[in-house]
């Protein structure tokens, strides 16, 4: 798998690991992944960077109350201690299903007690406000790339998308010429493999692992 194929798996479940309806530690596996990409590229510091911000981003709860937190460890050195924050519109003093502060899950893996102050992370102190999301604030061009925590991954992820769509609309165009008995129709365009198009797992336990680096920066993220 290349790593513009590896990009755009990673965009679809960055977005689906942020959702309501995702497992606990999706997000966590996701950002174990995009770590697995960093270390697999030169000049990789900024990667690494933003895959920690994306570990610590609020998740959507599924019914108002605080998200619970993943009790594995996550593979990756770089990611140990991080949690993601909470949103402010919560219910903090609860957690998703009901759970009480102290059960499993409402106190991050690795800590002792719970958060404090309530919805904080690492990297922000309190709940992040409805509708926001962290952001880097060690460039003015990360943080417009931030603003939404999952853009950067799904304009790869679109990019793909519109390289298929594209794709489709040549093919038709030559099976209508062909079709058309006119005696004039069209050389079929080159041939270009599209398996690297093909679209991304649900599961995000599937996605491969990124190649071994190479001295073409051409196809990074």
């Amino acid at each position: 798998m290349v790593i513009g194929q590896y990009c755009v798996e990673a965009a679809y479940h960055g977005v689906q690991a942020l959702s309501s309806g995702a497992a606990v530690c999706d997000q966590q596996n996701v950002a174990d992944r995009m770590m697995d990409l960093a270390h697999s590229i030169p000049n990789n510091t900024k990667l690494v960077h933003l895959t920690e911000i994306y570990a610590q981003q609020p998740r959507s709860s599924p019914d108002g109350r605080a998200v619970l937190y993943c009790q594995n460890p996550p593979r990756h050195t770089e990611l140990r201690g991080l949690y993601p924050c909470q949103y402010a519109e919560y219910d903090l003093t609860r957690f998703t299903g009901g759970l009480a502060i102290g059960a499993r899950g409402t106190i991050p893996y690795g800590l002792s007690a719970p958060v404090n102050p309530a919805g904080s992370c690492p990297d922000h102190s309190g709940p992040v406000p409805s509708g926001s999301y962290l952001q880097d604030p060690s460039s003015n061009h990360i943080q417009r790339i931030f603003k939404d925590p999952t853009a950067r991954l799904r304009i790869g992820y679109a990019a793909a998308a519109g390289k298929r769509a594209k794709a489709h609309k040549s093919y038709s165009h030559v099976k209508r010429d062909d079709d058309d008995d006119d005696g004039d129709e069209d050389a079929p365009p080159p041939s270009e493999s599209t398996s690297s198009d093909s679209s991304a797992p649900s599961d995000a336990s599937t996605l491969e692992s990124p190649p071994a680096p190479t001295n073409d920066t051409s196809s990074s993220m």
